[in-house]
């Protein structure tokens, strides 16, 4: 009795899966990666070059994602290359589908530092 019942709920679960923004500039092409459970975009600061794409591991394995500080969606780290220099990149990371716009390093500087909507003065949410 118990496991036709355990094999309908295994079937009737709701599979929680988003979409991302995909691109690099080796690509240069936009796409979308489905069946993600979090979206990414790295900027190198040395460069001003970004990356954007999506992980389908648990939020709760990936380190930089769990050592955020509430309220943060991107984190300055110095990255250390292997028989390279160390350089300094924004690891960003956000949980809604399409969060993670490919915006321009400028851009990404005038808005804080961050992937979060600015909304218009006055129409904070």
């Amino acid at each position: 009795m118990l496991r036709p019942i355990l094999l309908i709920s295994l079937f009737t679960a709701p599979v929680i899966a988003i979409s991302c923004y995909s691109y690099s500039d080796y690509t240069e092409v936009v796409e979308t990666a489905h069946h993600r459970t979090f979206c990414t975009a790295v900027y190198d600061v040395s460069d001003g070059i970004g990356a954007f794409g999506g992980g389908d591991r648990h939020p709760s394995r990936i380190p930089n994602i769990v050592n955020m500080t509430e309220g943060n969606d991107c984190v300055r780290q110095l990255v250390n290359n292997k028989g390279l220099p160390s350089s300094d990149y924004y690891l960003c990371y956000c949980f809604q589908s399409m969060c993670n716009f490919p915006f321009t390093w400028e851009e990404f500087q005038r808005r804080g530092f961050t992937l979060k909507p600015q909304y218009a003065s006055g129409l904070k949410k």
